[in-house]
């Protein structure tokens, strides 16, 4: 049994260090966009604040799809008493692959958003066709 409080409590802690740096990228995020706030929005102090709890409700949604399979691989395994290297060699890969790509869009998002002003979402996808060029926009301008 303390084999696996130790397995849930090491996916757990995974959980909430993607949840910190998830919300390091949105103050990231903020503060470049600070200058964009109109008035309204800057007299209302509570309003940055609601954002914040918005986002990570919304980071952790996207964390919780993202724990779904280890945690199924994790109960099954505690069922069969299995807890060698092999697992936790998977849950680090798998980890790293979803979550870098979660940064990956987070990072992508900051200059994105101070192009277009608005987040990154489905319609991306209509750029394919012009992959160099919008690969071009967000990696090769400092200025936004």
């Amino acid at each position: 049994m303390k084999r696996f409080l130790n397995l849930v409590v090491y996916i757990l802690t995974i959980h909430v260090s993607a949840l910190l740096i998830a919300g390091l990228f949105r103050l990231v995020l903020f503060i470049s966009s600070y200058h964009q706030l109109t008035s309204e929005a800057l007299s209302d102090k509570t309003l940055p604040m609601l954002a914040f709890v918005h986002g990570v409700w919304f980071d952790n949604v996207i964390g919780c799809y993202i724990l779904l399979l280890p945690l199924v691989v994790a109960v099954v395994c505690g069922v069969c008493n299995y807890y060698g290297k092999a697992l936790f060699r998977f849950f680090t890969i798998f980890f790293s692959v979803f979550y870098g790509l979660v940064y990956l869009i987070s990072a992508s998002d900051i200059p994105y958003f101070a192009y277009f002003f608005k987040h990154i979402n489905s319609s991306i996808f209509e750029w394919f066709g012009y992959a160099g060029t919008t690969a071009g926009m967000i990696l090769g301008e400092s200025a936004y």
